[in-house]
C-alpha cells in the first residue's frame, strides 16, 4: 500500500497520499486513516477494533477476509507488550 509509517515518541501517524485505484481501496484507505487516529491518542486497542469494524461493515469485503482480520485483530489486542509500532504495522500488513 505505500511506504510503512515509522514511530518516533511524540509523533502523529497517518497514512501515506496515495490514489486508490478503485473504490475499495478508497475505502480501506479511509478505515486505515481512521484507526491511526486512535493510535494518534495512545488508545491502541480501539485503533485495532476500529479497523476490525470498518472492515466487517464492508459488504465489498469477502466473509474470509473479514474472519482474517477479526482473528488477527483478537490476537493483537491479547499482546501483553502491545506498542505502537506493533499496531501501525499490523495496519500497515492489512491488503485486500
Amino acid at each position: 500500500m505505500g511506504e510503512e509509517l515509522k514511530s518516533n515518541e511524540g509523533e502523529n501517524f497517518k497514512m501515506p497520499e496515495t490514489k486508490p485505484k478503485n473504490e475499495s481501496e478508497k475505502h480501506l484507505d479511509q478505515i486505515k486513516n481512521r484507526s491511526m487516529e486512535y493510535v494518534n491518542r495512545g488508545d491502541l486497542k480501539n485503533a485495532i477494533d476500529s479497523m476490525v469494524f470498518g472492515i466487517c461493515g464492508d459488504p465489498e469485503i469477502s466473509s474470509q477476509e473479514k474472519t482474517a482480520v477479526g482473528m488477527l485483530g483478537i490476537y493483537m489486542k491479547d499482546k501483553k507488550n502491545l506498542t505502537k509500532e506493533n499496531v501501525i504495522d499490523w495496519i500497515n500488513a492489512i491488503e485486500l
